[in-house]
């Protein structure tokens, strides 16, 4: 690839960061001594079921292990008017049966935990879908690799993104956010920079179009440098968009994926 394509890619991450860095911040009081609630939720535009994960976080200083959490109830309900009680088949695992994910509805997720009542809403925004992907080398090191997708930003509409890897067992569990302050309706290239590709390796790139409280949520995740081998958020982290005094957060989003192969 030329010098001036791969100066592309990093200007391009570089405004990236500005993203981040133009918003205003949040700065979250934390107390990593207290054990809460931690309740994980989405809901996407793929078929379902979709999953809710509750569990127990535990002080800073003791193990990272995860303590499974029984609800009383999990009951999910739609701005369509569809409401559903979920079911468990594994500890502090609750799962949809018949609800259908569904750009532009506003979901509900209510949890009921010893005598506690933890609500949170999430509107799933249009999909923004991945136009194409790519690999390029490495600006320090050409053995290894990055990847990037390509979109085309809605103009004339807020959007904001969460985008990673999946698929491959080298991955770290990096995630990168952003909104579109600065590319509305313009073409756009997402890139990658933490994980340690090479040839031969594939990967699949997801892009997420999020609401505006989640995408807080996940700003502060990456502004303290907090990430996780399967995006989890950690017993630490910032308060979330559920009512009630828990960490965690309620997601519905779309989903655009790509597989991308390095030759």
């Amino acid at each position: 690839m030329k010098q001036n394509n791969i100066l592309f890619f990093v200007l391009g991450f570089l405004l990236s960061s500005l993203f981040l860095s133009c918003s205003e911040r949040i700065n979250l009081p934390l107390n990593p001594s207290d054990s809460k609630l931690v309740i994980e939720g989405e809901v996407t535009n793929l078929p379902g079921p979709y999953f809710v994960k509750l569990s127990q976080s535990v002080a800073y200083e003791s193990s990272p292990i995860i303590l499974p959490v029984t609800a009383d109830s999990v009951i999910m309900s739609t701005s369509e008017g569809q409401r559903e009680l979920l079911t468990s088949n594994q500890p502090g695992i609750y799962q949809t049966n018949s609800l259908i994910g569904k750009e532009g509805v506003t979901y509900e997720l209510a949890v009921y935990h010893k005598g506690k009542q933890y609500l949170a809403s999430s509107t799933m925004p249009n999909l923004v879908s991945i136009d194409s992907v790519y690999s390029y080398p490495d600006l320090f090191n050409p053995d290894l690799f990055n990847v990037a997708a390509r979109i085309l930003d809605p103009v004339n509409q807020t959007n904001y993104y969460r985008y990673f890897l999946s698929g491959n067992p080298k991955l770290q569990g990096n995630f990168y956010v952003l909104d579109d302050v600065l590319i509305n309706g313009s073409k756009w290239n997402f890139s990658t920079n933490r994980d340690d590709l090479k040839r031969g390796d594939s990967v699949v790139f997801n892009l997420l179009s999020i609401d505006r409280p989640n995408f807080l949520i996940w700003r502060v995740l990456v502004e303290n440098n907090i990430n996780g081998t399967d995006n989890q958020l950690s017993p630490d982290n910032p308060k979330s968009n559920f009512s009630g005094d828990c960490l965690g957060y309620f997601s519905a989003h779309s989903i655009s994926s790509r597989i991308v192969y390095i030759p």
